[in-house]
């Protein structure tokens, strides 16, 4: 009995390499990237002060602040759904937390005029696909 040859398939690479590329383009859309900010916030000192720290979805945020003019000055950072994250009255350091509910705003309150300085990194992916 004559033996019947193997068929020859032929190999498809060119599907590898798409779904390689595929997860490679999708892991560098969800690395959390650093994102510098750099506020400055100026109170009169009448009504509290408020200027966006993060714009999207961040999963770490870490920064320090300084102020700038006399009195007693008080920074919190408070998260989307009103939720302290940081509160300080020193007048200056360092912040560094967890971020879960972006986006973060610093309120600053101060018995009279005042500067502050805050400047910082907001790690957070490129596109926020099913983070947290």
């Amino acid at each position: 009995m004559p033996r019947t040859p193997l068929r020859y398939k032929a190999k498809r690479p060119y599907v590898k390499v798409l779904v390689v590329i595929l997860i490679v383009v999708l892991l560098f859309l969800m690395l959390p990237v650093p994102l510098p900010f750099n506020r400055t916030i100026v109170s009169n000192g009448l009504d509290p002060s408020r200027g966006q720290l993060s714009s999207i979805d961040c999963l770490w945020l870490s920064g320090s602040w300084s102020t700038s003019g006399a009195g007693v000055v008080i920074l919190v950072i408070v998260s989307a759904d009103g939720t302290v994250a940081f509160n300080n009255s020193v007048g200056f350091g360092t912040f560094s937390f967890y971020a879960s509910d972006a986006p973060y705003t610093a309120v600053v309150y101060s018995a009279g005029p005042v500067t502050v300085q805050i400047s910082g990194t907001a790690w957070g992916p490129v596109v926020a696909v099913g983070l947290p």
